[in-house]
C-alpha cells in the first residue's frame, strides 16, 4: 500500500499548477487586512512546488515507519549515526538512483536523514 492509499490523501488536487497559481494570485491581490494574519508564520505553500520530491521523501519516511514502527525512534539515534547514513546515501546516489531495500531515491533517503538531524536540533 502506498502513501496516498495509507492515509487517503491525493496531492494531485492540492499541487496541480492551477492551484499553485491560484494561491499566488490571491497573495498578490490581498492586503494584510483582508486575509488571515501570517506575520511571523512560515508560508508552507512554498513547498507545493516540490511535489515529486516531497512525495519521494514521504515514501522513504513510510518505509522507515514500517521498518521501525515507532515514528519517533529517530530521536534516540545519535546524530553521528544519522550523519553516517546521510553520507552513505550521498555516495550511493553517485552510482545508482534508488536504494535496493526501499526502491526510493538515495537523495530522498539523504533528505530524511537530514530532516531527522534538523528536527532534533530545532527541538533542543
Amino acid at each position: 500500500m502506498g502513501f496516498k492509499q495509507s492515509i487517503g490523501l491525493d496531492w494531485t488536487d492540492l499541487v496541480e499548477k492551477p492551484v499553485i497559481k491560484e494561491i499566488e494570485e490571491e497573495k498578490k491581490k490581498a492586503t494584510p487586512q483582508e486575509y488571515k494574519q501570517t506575520i511571523g508564520k512560515v508560508p508552507l505553500s512554498n513547498l507545493l512546488h516540490f511535489r515529486n520530491a516531497l512525495e519521494e521523501v514521504s515514501r522513504v519516511r513510510e518505509f522507515g515507519n514500517i521498518k521501525y514502527p515507532d515514528p519517533l525512534s529517530y530521536k534516540k539515534v545519535p546524530n553521528g549515526l544519522l550523519t553516517d547514513a546521510l553520507i552513505r546515501h550521498l555516495f550511493e546516489a553517485v552510482d545508482e538512483d534508488n536504494a535496493e531495500d526501499s526502491d526510493c531515491d538515495h537523495l530522498a533517503h539523504l533528505i530524511v536523514n537530514a530532516l531527522m538531524i534538523l528536527e532534533k536540533r530545532l527541538a533542543e
